[in-house]
């Protein structure tokens, strides 16, 4: 029996500003599922990139930030282009993905039989992070307040291949 050639399926882990949106603009043979290029592909021309994911969060309310997080991660899922088992187009799942719970609902998109499941952990010194925010807030305006950020440090749980990943890549 010949050895199916499985198709890469990569989800990146880390907090705003660790540098998972910078390694997927290096990724160019790759189809991203990123909720900021969905939201960027909304905006209109006087809106800025606060404005837009606010919209599309729900206007910032904390109760259904969860809610609507996860069902627009589906919707990106399913804008994923048909996968041809000639072409094997890899795919990268562009959030922050920091709980076991949040990557469980979607690696489970992605049937082992078919996909190798891999995990790149962005994992940075709280200095480099820093200089790293603050660059994205200059150059990009995308903050984010300091309470979201520490508490999202506070639930990250790292990946295990228990979860189901068959690689998992630290970046420091």
């Amino acid at each position: 029996m010949e050895k199916l050639n499985k198709c890469s399926f990569t989800m990146l882990v880390g907090i705003p500003g660790s540098g998972k949106s910078t390694y997927c603009r290096q990724q160019v043979n790759s189809y991203v599922i990123s909720l900021d290029r969905l939201i960027e592909g909304t905006m209109s021309y006087d809106e800025t990139y606060i404005q837009a994911f606010q919209r599309v969060r729900g206007n910032g309310d904390l109760k259904i930030i969860d809610r609507n997080m996860f069902t627009i991660g589906y919707i990106m899922a399913y804008m994923m282009p048909e996968v041809d088992e000639n072409k094997r187009i890899p795919i990268i799942w562009d959030q922050t993905n920091l709980t076991v719970k949040t990557r469980a609902r979607k690696i489970g998109l992605f049937s082992p039989d078919y996909w190798h499941r891999k995990a790149i952990v962005f994992n940075l010194s709280d200095d480099e992070w820093q200089k790293r925010y603050d660059h994205r807030a200059a150059t990009e305006g995308k903050t984010i307040p300091k309470f979201v950020i520490e508490g999202m440090v506070k639930s990250f749980q790292m990946p295990t291949l228990d979860e189901g990943f068959d690689e998992i890549v630290e970046m420091k």
